[in-house]
């Protein structure tokens, strides 16, 4: 078999791995739907771990841009929901994300009253 041929049946084979997902089961009521998307993530790796790293922090001053973010959130000045709003506008500009979130992140919390 060729390189090209294995290739394809390896992803054929993962595929196939893929499209075989287990039936949900009903024991009971309705049925529970799993769905990752930024809140899940954010409340399992926490948001200052979330932005650290989905933005791609680098500087000493990106950082301290995030801790006052996530401190703002902790005592309710802004809500977690507008900040996973930004963080994912954000997240969608390469390479660094980071330069969107600070500048729209800003301009939000403005919106709102509150001055970062």
């Amino acid at each position: 078999m060729t390189k090209t041929c294995g290739m394809l049946a390896g992803a054929v084979v993962f595929c196939g791995v893929l499209l075989m997902q287990p039936e949900p089961c009903n024991s009971g009521g309705g049925e529970a739907e799993v769905v990752l998307d930024e809140t899940v993530l954010a409340t399992v790796a926490g948001l200052k771990d979330t932005l650290e790293k989905g933005l791609r922090l680098r500087r000493p001053v990106e950082f301290a841009f995030a801790n006052r973010v996530v401190f703002l959130v902790q005592t309710n000045r802004l809500t977690r929901k507008l900040v996973l709003e930004v963080f994912s506008y954000a997240r969608g500009k390469r390479p660094y994300p980071y330069p969107y979130f600070e500048r729209v992140m800003r301009a939000r919390a403005a919106q709102v009253g509150v001055t970062i």
